[in-house]
């Protein structure tokens, strides 16, 4: 079966928006993050590296199965 590599950065931006659309289940930084992951493994890709850039910014490689 092939992969597809894909990117996910994700930023302050990113936890704004999604602390604006869910005012009742605020999150910190950290546990967005967690809570992408884990809809990345929900989704069954593969996580290949996670690298964090500055104190808000995380980059997810993942192999997406085609």
């Amino acid at each position: 079966m092939k992969a597809l590599k894909q990117i996910r950065i994700i930023g302050k931006k990113d936890h704004q928006y999604y602390l604006k659309d869910y005012a009742e289940e605020p999150l910190r930084f950290q546990e967005y993050v967690n809570l992408e992951l884990g809809l990345l493994f929900d989704e069954q890709h593969t996580i290949i590296s996670i690298t964090f850039l500055k104190k808000k910014r995380v980059v997810i490689v993942y192999a997406m199965k085609i």
